[in-house]
């Protein structure tokens, strides 16, 4: 029986500080608005292109606005797999699902669908050794649907294009020599990234004291925390089913008046039978066993 724990700690920050104006305008074919922003200010500017004739009048107020933004973020992962084979077959455990990729195109121009997995997945090949040893190759991962590594593939002769997704993943492939029982850490991870930029219009950015009304900085980081734990334990059926437990032993299902009026879950929960024979190891482990 193989217990792997997989850990892992996100932590994001991202503070931004912008600027945009508007400056409304009227023409011969009606009124409307330029709109910019002055972190593509500049870039704009060079390639303004204006068509019309503006009519003469009172000038309008462009309207300026400010734009703070600081966001905070924590995303916490913890997968306890646990997974039996026997010695020297592999087995395998997936918690995810799959997600539809492009996979190619045929001699019609037609896409080809193909399915990725995702989330987490456990392989590994147990062999026993003497004294009650354990030998394991063992490949531990842990994987999101991510848009950062996301690409546009043209199709149908640049016709039309399709949106690609990739994957943001944390894998570990080892092998290692246990005794029945023990723990080993086979991976550990700690990320940091930072990103910092600073858009602006040309010049004006440069200048004392009001260049800071044409400068839009931003910052971001990423930390990431990752640790992969493994524990080996040699073990024996049972002679009698009673001394196994189930997460559903015990429940029953709400009545009418105690869903509607009492608003309870559930009528029972707890108090299996046997439940008094049934030992219960403590700890954040999840698992009821012998």
């Amino acid at each position: 029986l193989l217990k792997v724990r997989i850990a892992e700690m996100q932590r994001n920050v991202l503070k931004n500080l912008g600027l945009s104006s508007s400056i409304t305008y009227a023409t011969d074919k009606g009124p409307g608005s330029l709109a910019f922003d002055i972190a593509t200010f500049g870039r704009d500017l060079l390639n303004f292109e204006a068509t019309g004739s503006f009519s003469v009048g009172s000038p309008n107020i462009p309207q300026t606005t400010y734009s703070a933004l600081e966001r905070q973020g924590l995303v916490k992962t913890l997968a306890e797999p646990v997974l039996t084979a026997i010695s020297g077959q592999s087995a395998s455990f997936l918690v995810g699902g799959e997600f539809p990729t492009v996979g190619g195109v045929d001699s019609e121009g037609n896409v080809i669908i193909e399915f990725r997995e995702f989330g987490v997945k456990l392989e590994f090949t147990p062999v026993v050794m003497g004294n009650d040893h354990i030998s394991l190759r063992i490949s531990a991962e842990v994987s999101r649907v991510s848009t950062e590594n996301s690409l546009t593939v043209p199709i149908q002769g640049g016709a039309t294009s399709i949106d690609v997704v990739g994957l943001s993943a944390r894998r570990a492939e080892s092998t290692v020599n246990l005794p029945s029982g023990g723990s080993l850490m086979i991976a550990g991870l700690l990320q940091n990234d930072e990103f910092t930029t600073i858009d602006g219009v040309p010049w004006f950015q440069n200048l004392p004291i009001i260049g800071a009304l044409f400068r839009s900085p931003s910052f971001q980081q990423n930390q990431s925390e990752l640790v992969i734990l493994v524990e080996a334990v040699l073990v024996r059926p049972t002679d009698n089913e009673n001394k196994l437990a189930l997460p559903t032993d015990g429940f029953v299902s709400p009545s009418d008046f105690d869903l509607l009026v009492l608003g309870r879950l559930y009528k029972q929960y707890g108090g299996a039978k046997n439940s008094k024979e049934i030992p219960i190891i403590g700890g954040p482990i999840g698992y009821l066993m012998r």
